[in-house]
C-alpha cells in the first residue's frame, strides 16, 4: 500500500519538459510552462508574419496594375515586415536582460517560502 502512495501521476499529453516540472514545487511547473509558452507565442508568431508576407506578396503579383490592390499588397507587407522585426526584436531585448543582469526570464527560478 505504501508503494501506490509514493508512485509519480504522469500526464501523458504534457511535453517532457513539462512532466518532469509536474514533480517539482509549484515554481518549477510555473517556471516551466512559462518557457514553453514564450517558445510557442515566438513559432507562432513568426508563422502568422510569413504567412502574411506570402499573402502580400501575391497580393502583389495579383493586383494586375491597379492602383487601390497595389496599395492594400504594400501595406500588408509593410506591417508583415514590421511584425517581424517586433517579434524579434522583443526576443533580442530577451537575450540581452539575460545577458547583461544574469536573469534567465524564460527559465525563472523562483525561490520557494520557507526553504
Amino acid at each position: 500500500m505504501n508503494q501506490l502512495a509514493q508512485q509519480t501521476i504522469r500526464n501523458p499529453v504534457l511535453s517532457d519538459l513539462l512532466q518532469s516540472a509536474q514533480t517539482a514545487p509549484g515554481t518549477g511547473y510555473f517556471s516551466a510552462l512559462l518557457t514553453t509558452f514564450a517558445t510557442i507565442i515566438l513559432i507562432v508568431g513568426a508563422l502568422y508574419f510569413f504567412f502574411q508576407l506570402l499573402t502580400g506578396g501575391v497580393e502583389w503579383i495579383g493586383s494586375g496594375g491597379d492602383k487601390a490592390k497595389l496599395e492594400g499588397a504594400r501595406q500588408k507587407l509593410i506591417n508583415a515586415v514590421i511584425g517581424l522585426v517586433l517579434l524579434f526584436s522583443a526576443w533580442a531585448v530577451v537575450q540581452l536582460v539575460e545577458a547583461v543582469f544574469g536573469v534567465n526570464i524564460l527559465n525563472l527560478d523562483v525561490p520557494v517560502v520557507g526553504q
